[in-house]
């Protein structure tokens, strides 16, 4: 579901990425019960690039998504870093995650119970 949804997004995702519901905050986890893999939401600004860079070990095999990013660039350079470590980063506009997971704000990991 998740990667249907990034893909559908990204056919008509423009720059700057901007989610109107999402802002960052206090990172969090939020077990799901029906999700297959774990995914996880972050932005490009340091509360969540810090956390990216703390948790990166744990999150081999996930999806990323940055949901803020007005720097292309910026954000290919980190979709290339975080690619050699195992980890796949997409861009899109976080809103409709909110409606879909309940999401209230980033850096997040959602993962499988």
């Amino acid at each position: 579901m998740v990667k249907a949804l990034i893909m559908a997004t990204l056919v008509g995702a423009q720059w700057p990425i901007h989610s109107a519901q999402l802002r960052v905050g206090e990172p969090y986890e939020l077990p799901m019960q029906h999700l297959a893999a774990p995914f996880f939401v972050i932005g490009m600004d340091p509360i969540s690039l810090r956390w990216l860079e703390q948790q990166i070990e744990h999150l081999h095999g996930a999806v990323g998504i940055v949901v803020e990013s007005t720097d292309r660039g910026r954000f290919d350079a980190l979709k290339r870093e975080v690619a050699a470590r195992g980890v796949t980063l997409e861009a899109m506009p976080g809103d409709s995650l909110v409606k879909l997971y309940g999401l209230t704000h980033y850096p997040v990991l959602l993962r499988p119970l």
